[in-house]
This record gives structure tokens, C-alpha cells and sequence, in this order.
């Protein structure tokens, strides 16, 4: 009994004399554990660099007269380099088509492109966008007072796209008249003697797809080109015919 009273008085006195001292009993630190990890953000990588924007022109003007291609940087066939009256009313090279055609060698992303043409009476100058690795291919038809787009799935199978009759637009009989084409990603325009025709969005042509340009020509008197300009991003550059490889 004694001993019971003595360790409770002991208890109390210890207790008491926290108190006094302002102490409080405390459990004792536990470490904290994390599993965050050092994450070193990685820097954006930087955008593609765009192709080179190249203004290619051709007058063929260079070339001697009476040949076919290859010539420049140009293929095909039944496509002479003659002379006749120019644009401009001088005599001088031009492209003479007889149910011909030549092709651009290197390989376009967007472009502006314009040449100057001549159908006579009955006839047709086509621009041909051809996408790399692909056997269908879209052309442009120019006629005497008509323009018509086609989509060719195969040489010998086409699918009209559009048709129509020129408007608001002076077509002189056998003169020279100007075409031009823009193709931004799958969105093409087109115009004559700088009135604009129409533009399409190709579902089929993919944005990023390269292209090349060709001019196909036919007619009773045949047809004509001159003034090729191409004002765009070039994929690919090809050598010019005749032209050597340089040594490393």
C-alpha cells in the first residue's frame, strides 16, 4: 500500500515539474521519403528548314533550233525547239509541240508558275502535275477560249474535275496568251492572261507531296510555249542533260 502511494506521488511530482519547465513530450523525427527524381527538361526541337525558294526560267533561247528534248532541264518528246514570232513580236526560239511533251527533272513543293502559250484555232497546251511516285497525276488543260482540269488516275483513265468556258477574258485569234498556276499544299489556282479561273483543293494530292512539271501540246498547227518561269521550293534538283558529274 505504501509502496502504491510513494510511485504515484513520484508520477505526479514528474508530471508537475513539466509543466513547470514548459517541456511536452514529443515523438522524435521520422525522415520523409519522396521518389521525386531530377527531370532535366528537353529543349524544343527546332522547326524543318524550308527548301530553297528558286526562281527558274527558261526562254529556250540557248538551245540551238530543230532539236528534241532532252535539252536544259528538260525530257519528253515531239517537242522542237523552233523559231517563230515571240511574245514580245520578235522572232526567236520557242517550243513547238506536235502531240508532245516535256517535264521539269527536278522535283517542286509549292509553286508560282507562268509561261506564255499559243493554241492557234483548234489546239490545247496542258500543264501536268505529277506526284513523285505516283501514276495518277492531275492536268491542266488551256485551250483557245476554254480551261478544263483533269484528274488522270492512269494514262488512259480521267475524271473531269472542272470545265469552263473563258469569261471576261480577251482570247485575240493566234496570239500569245499567258497561264498561270499556284499550288500551295493541295489548294491550286489558276489564271489567264492574270484573270483568275478558279481554284480547286485536290482531296487526293498530298500537301507535302513533290511534283513535276510538264507541258504536254497538240493541235492541227500544232502548239507553242515560251517563257517558262517557276517560282518555288525545290525538293530535288536534277543535273541538266548533256551536263557531267563534277569529281569529289
Amino acid at each position: 500500500m505504501v509502496n502504491r502511494i510513494l510511485i504515484g506521488l513520484g508520477a505526479l511530482l514528474f508530471f508537475w515539474g513539466c509543466q513547470k519547465e514548459g517541456v511536452t513530450p514529443t515523438k522524435p523525427p521520422t525522415k520523409k521519403i519522396t521518389n521525386e527524381t531530377n527531370v532535366t527538361s528537353q529543349p524544343p526541337k527546332p522547326p524543318k528548314p524550308l527548301p530553297p525558294l528558286i526562281d527558274f526560267q527558261d526562254d529556250f533561247s540557248v538551245y540551238p533550233t530543230g532539236i528534241n528534248p532532252p535539252f536544259g532541264k528538260w525530257v519528253g518528246k515531239n517537242a522542237v525547239i523552233a523559231k517563230y514570232f515571240q511574245p514580245d513580236n520578235t522572232p526567236g526560239n520557242v517550243i513547238k509541240f506536235n502531240s508532245g511533251i516535256i517535264c521539269d527533272t527536278d522535283v517542286w513543293g509549292d509553286f508560282n508558275l507562268t509561261a506564255n502559250y499559243q493554241t492557234f484555232t483548234i489546239g490545247m497546251v496542258a500543264v501536268d502535275l505529277k506526284p513523285k511516285n505516283s501514276s495518277s497525276y492531275y492536268q491542266i488543260q488551256f485551250q483557245n477560249d476554254w480551261v478544263e482540269v483533269d484528274k488522270y488516275i492512269d494514262p488512259f483513265r480521267s475524271i473531269k474535275l472542272f470545265s469552263q468556258k473563258l469569261q471576261n477574258v480577251t482570247v485575240p485569234p493566234n496570239e500569245w496568251m499567258k497561264l498561270w498556276v499556284e499550288r500551295e499544299k493541295n489548294l491550286v489556282k489558276i489564271a489567264v492572261n492574270d484573270k483568275p479561273i478558279v481554284q480547286l483543293k485536290l482531296k487526293d494530292l498530298q500537301p507535302e507531296a513533290g511534283i513535276n512539271i510538264c507541258f504536254e501540246g497538240n493541235g492541227i498547227n500544232g502548239a507553242l510555249l515560251d517563257n517558262v518561269e517557276i517560282l518555288g521550293y525545290r525538293l530535288e534538283e536534277k543535273k541538266k542533260s548533256g551536263e557531267k558529274r563534277r569529281k569529289r
